[in-house]
């Protein structure tokens, strides 16, 4: 029976090692998942960023275009003006009177 006592004993202190390990390794696993869900924020954080800094830079590069295009059209009229030799003071009628 003394022999059944000590078997039982040392597999309780076994048991209770084992938690104890099993214990530690979830503490070190939940730091490890808490910095692994820090590092995923500040990933989230920096694509939505990127993101946004996408979306400005293609903004600018239309407003870009869209200066162009107006300073091209509204150069037209002068150029073809000056292509036929006329300004717009000959374009007007004088009166004789």
């Amino acid at each position: 029976m003394n022999e059944a006592n000590g078997k039982n004993e040392q597999a309780l202190v076994n048991a209770a090692r084992e938690l104890f390990l099993l214990g530690q390794k979830t503490v070190e696993a939940r730091a490890a998942l808490a910095a692994l869900h820090k590092e995923l924020n500040d990933a989230n954080a920096q694509l939505a960023d990127n993101q946004q800094l996408e979306q400005l830079i293609e903004a600018n590069q239309q407003l870009v275009l869209a200066i162009l295009l107006a300073q091209s059209d509204a150069e037209k009229p002068e150029r073809t003006q000056q292509s036929s030799g006329c300004t717009w003071k000959c374009a007007k009628p004088t009166s004789s009177w």
